[in-house]
């Protein structure tokens, strides 16, 4: 384990390499920090970027992707990814892009968590991602569904990539934090919050809290990556912003 504090080209390149993602395995990448930390527009260029099918789990509403073709899709879910189709219907190769507009006072809020995300894990073998932008009103520390933990403990024989975000990580199943393949720590204020995170990276407390507060001292919206398969916590930049232009309701 170690942190980068390289000169600024070589931090830029690791917070552009903090962005890329693999479209070939399946990996789970969690986006932690406050509102307007830099979380969403991380997970935003992650997700534009990626080349396969792709469903967007949004309660905010806000959460719209770039696709103009976007399919916006209301609860009761399909039970699998719908097929890209012409103005006749017939079905046609392509990637599809699903935004799942969950309703925050649904009386069936959990099946509609589950249903969308059965989407991204069906069809089995066709590689997909989704990404949750509240993932705390999915899954929290005391109840996760079985398509959640289905997704979080066996997302490489569905072909999945799982792109989380939330503000709280001690409220998120512990299970999010220890299966997550890269981890993107931005403003996190609550000293609860980064003690779940590092211990349950694996990382010593007092040490990333050291790294933690470097970061953060240096310019709005940096931030740390844990790189689980490399083992490594590398400070990186803030992102640089991008505008985005999606379908809406």
């Amino acid at each position: 384990m170690s942190i980068a504090d390289d000169h600024a080209r070589a931090q830029a390149a690791l917070a552009a390499a903090a962005l890329e993602v693999d479209p070939g395995r399946s990996n789970i990448i969690l986006c932690v920090g406050t509102k307007g930390s830099g979380k969403s527009e991380a997970a935003r260029q992650i997700l534009d970027a990626w080349p396969h099918d792709r469903v967007v789990i949004d309660i905010t509403g806000d959460a719209r992707p770039d696709d103009p073709e976007t399919l916006v899709a209301v609860a009761p879910f399909p039970a699998s990814m719908p097929p890209r189709v012409d103005e006749r219907g017939r079905p046609i190769p392509g990637r599809v892009t699903v935004w799942a507009r969950i309703d925050p006072r649904s009386a069936t809020l959990e099946l509609d968590h589950e249903q969308a995300l059965a989407m991204g894990l069906y069809p089995q073998r066709r590689p997909a991602l989704v990404m949750v932008d509240e993932y705390g009103m999915m899954a929290t520390a005391n109840k996760i569904g079985p398509n959640v933990s289905l997704a979080l403990m066996s997302s490489r024989h569905y072909h999945l990539t799982l792109l989380l975000c939330c503000p709280r990580p001690r409220h998120i199943p512990t299970l999010t934090i220890e299966q997550a393949d890269k981890i993107l720590i931005f403003d996190t204020p609550n000293t609860d919050d980064r003690e779940v995170l590092a211990k349950n990276m694996g990382y010593p407390v007092k040490l990333f809290e050291e790294h933690y507060h470097e970061t953060m001292r240096r310019e709005r919206h940096s931030f740390l990556l844990f790189d689980k398969r490399q083992r490594v916590l590398v400070s990186c930049p803030p992102l640089p912003l991008t505008a985005h232009h999606g379908p809406r309701s």
